[in-house]
């Protein structure tokens, strides 16, 4: 699982592209919760493939998170 900062606008241009379509922000987190990634305080939690989805440019930040507690 990772934990991501996303770049709305430009996961926002690129879907708008994709629809031929203005998307608004709520249609973008749609887009996100459809495809299981979570919203928390945070950021936004995904899994790898969730990831792949991404372009490299609409991640504004990537850090790898475990569902293990430390010890």
């Amino acid at each position: 699982m990772f934990l991501l900062r996303i770049d709305f606008a430009m996961l926002r241009t690129r879907l708008s592209l994709l629809e031929k379509r203005p998307m608004t922000n709520g249609d973008v987190i749609a887009w996100l919760l459809e495809r299981e990634f979570q919203t928390t305080r945070a950021g936004w939690v995904a899994s790898g493939a969730g990831l792949r989805m991404l372009e490299i440019r609409e991640i504004i930040f990537s850090h790898p998170i475990t569902d293990a507690p430390a010890t």
